[in-house]
Formats: structure tokens, C-alpha cells, sequence
């Protein structure tokens, strides 16, 4: 692959003294590993591959640090960036304010792997071992600017906020708990700038322009990526089961719970447009019960009339007496 997208965007001379900043990397195996010994397609860049021509980006199967060899770079003055993504299905965006260009080339899949963080944990790197996993979500980003330290770390923290707010946006649901997705568990990512530029800022955050631009062209390309590559869009989502999935409350529970719905009647219902609306408000009272932003009681009552507004009477009230608050509201959903 030869993604020549930033000539505009990082224009000029660029000589072998142009730096790429490598300020977190991640891989399609969660382990102590490397990109380097990680099997899968990957992006490996030093020094001296920004020109005015644009970016040559190197992919091809990491199996072991003889592929910089390959690639004609120097391993200690590589990084690398490992997934099992189609690199035809990559994103690249840019936006542009006066004299700053701001490009994300991004690679994604959380179907596999999403998960929120402080979700628990399958494994500790004391052990010795490792649990491969595939779905990730890679950024590259590139800041035709001169940024120090500090900043190349801020522009870090926004461009994972724009990731997770990409993801929040597309109600991106966590493998591992029942909470939204934040990002996959093997995410990685790359901030490259300028120190050539002339262009010094010194600040990142939501309220510079180059905040801005962070966050909107990561954004834009996570979207774009994970659409890309699983088909993860609006359109995808519109369903109850893909609404309320996280909770436990799947197309297999229900006809199991309820075995004398025909399943192709369950399928028409589930992307019948009130239906995805009224769950959608369902899951969000269901969250911020979770939070601890709303009462048990003031959830039942919510929960009721919900139910009740969409011609559904059911007792929450006669759920098992064992069960707990939030597994009544969940078993009267499966029962409405």
C-alpha cells in the first residue's frame, strides 16, 4: 500500500531529520511482544520517509524484525503498528485551518474486541502467558507543525477522546461488560509532527484549533475505518438487539425465554423503527441505573411507563423475588 495523501499537507522539504513521535503502540496480540513478533499485516516508518512527495508506508506480514531489514529501514529507529485490518479498508482524513494540517490514516475492527475501560481483565503479564485477540482499532496521525514533548502527549489524550467519541457515536457496545465501548483492548497509535515546520504550537486540547482538528479528522476516519472493514454504521445499529445486546438481551435469549415466537417474526420486529426507538430510551435508563444516577424505584416507575406508553403491561413488580433491581427491568423488557 502507498498512501500518498499528504503532500498538501506536509509539504516542503522533509529530509531525514523529520521525527516520528511513537507515543503508544498496540498490536493485534494482547501480549509483552512486539509489533516485530506479533503475525499479521503491519505498518513499520522511520525518519526520512515524510518528503514532499507524500508518506510511504510499508505493509506486509510482521513476523520478525528482518521486515524493516526489507522495508530498507533500521529496526531501532522504527515502530511499528500490527493488525489483522484489510489494509484496503483504511481512512484517511485531513482538515485544514490557516497554516496547520492535521492527517489521520486509520485501520479498525471492535466487533471482535471492544471492550470499556476498567472492564475485567483476562490475563496479567506476570503470568507469562497471553490471550490473542483479534480487532483493533490503529491510528497514524500527522501534525504539520512543530510540536514539543508535552503537546505531541496532549495531541495523544485528544486523539483517543475523538476515538472513543467516534465509537460512543455508533453505540459501539463492549465485549466484556455492558457498558459502551471505549476502544478495543490492543488499540494503538502513532503521532507524528514537524519539527521542521515553522508552525510551533504548544497546546493541544479541545480548545485550540489544533485540538479541533484532532478531533475531527480522527473522528471522521475511525468512523470511516470500522465501517470500512465490518460494515459498523448507523444503518448496522438500527436494531433492538444491537441496542440493547450488551445487557444480555439477544435474539437467542429471547426466543429461548419466549420459545413460541417464530424467529422470523422476532427479526421483522427487531428493526421495526418504534421498537428501536423505545429500546433505545429502555437502554438509556438502563445505563444511568448502572451509573447510579437514578434510583431503583425511580428506574422501575420509568421503566413502566415506558413499557405502558408502548401499549405493553407487564408487572415489574412480579419478577422472581431474588431478582435483582436491574434483572427486573430486564427480564419485563423480554416479557414486553
Amino acid at each position: 500500500l502507498e498512501v500518498d495523501a499528504l503532500g498538501g499537507g506536509l509539504g516542503g522539504d522533509h529530509d531525514g531529520g523529520v521525527v516520528a513521535e511513537a507515543l503508544d503502540q498496540g498490536g493485534a496480540d494482547v501480549g509483552g511482544r512486539g509489533a516485530g513478533d506479533t503475525v499479521g499485516a503491519g505498518v513499520l516508518f522511520e525518519p526520512g520517509l515524510i518528503d514532499c512527495l507524500g508518506l510511504g508506508v510499508g505493509v506486509g506480514a510482521v513476523e520478525d524484525h528482518d521486515l524493516a531489514a526489507e522495508l530498507g529501514l533500521e529496526a531501532h529507529h522504527a515502530c511499528g503498528l500490527s493488525t489483522a485490518a484489510d489494509m484496503d479498508n483504511v481512512s484517511i482524513r485531513e482538515e485544514t485551518f490557516e497554516d496547520l494540517t492535521v492527517t489521520a490514516i486509520v485501520t479498525g475492527g471492535i466487533d471482535e474486541n471492544g471492550g470499556r475501560a476498567g472492564d475485567p481483565a483476562a490475563w496479567h503479564e506476570s503470568d507469562g502467558g497471553s490471550i490473542p485477540v483479534t480487532g483493533t482499532i490503529n491510528i497514524m496521525l500527522f501534525i504539520d507543525a512543530k510540536l514539543p514533548e508535552g503537546t505531541l502527549t496532549r495531541a495523544l489524550v485528544t486523539c483517543t477522546e475523538a476515538k472513543t467519541a467516534a465509537l460512543q457515536e455508533l453505540l459501539a457496545p463492549s465485549l466484556y461488560s455492558s457498558g459502551l465501548a471505549t476502544g478495543s483492548g490492543t488499540d494503538g497509535t502513532v503521532i507524528v509532527s514537524n519539527p521542521q515546520s515553522p508552525v510551533y504550537l504548544t497546546y493541544a486540547g479541545k480548545h485550540s484549533k489544533l485540538g479541533e482538528l484532532i478531533g475531527r479528522t480522527v473522528m471522521k476516519a475511525v468512523k470511516e475505518a470500522l465501517y470500512l472493514q465490518t460494515g459498523l454504521n448507523a444503518a448496522q445499529q438500527f436494531n433492538i438487539f444491537s441496542r440493547i445486546g450488551r445487557y444480555g438481551v439477544t435474539r437467542q435469549s429471547v426466543l429461548d425465554m419466549l420459545p413460541h415466537i417464530e424467529s422470523a417474526k422476532l427479526d421483522a420486529l427487531s428493526a421495526q423503527s418504534d421498537l428501536v426507538v423505545m429500546t433505545s430510551l429502555y437502554v438509556h435508563l438502563l445505563d444511568q441505573f448502572s451509573w447510579g444516577m437514578i434510583s431503583p424505584e425511580d428506574a422501575r416507575k420509568a421503566a413502566g411507563k415506558l413499557l405502558s406508553d408502548f401499549g405493553i403491561d407487564i408487572d415489574l413488580l412480579g419478577c422472581p423475588e431474588n431478582a435483582s433491581p436491574m434483572d427486573r427491568l430486564l427480564i419485563s423488557y423480554k416479557l414486553g
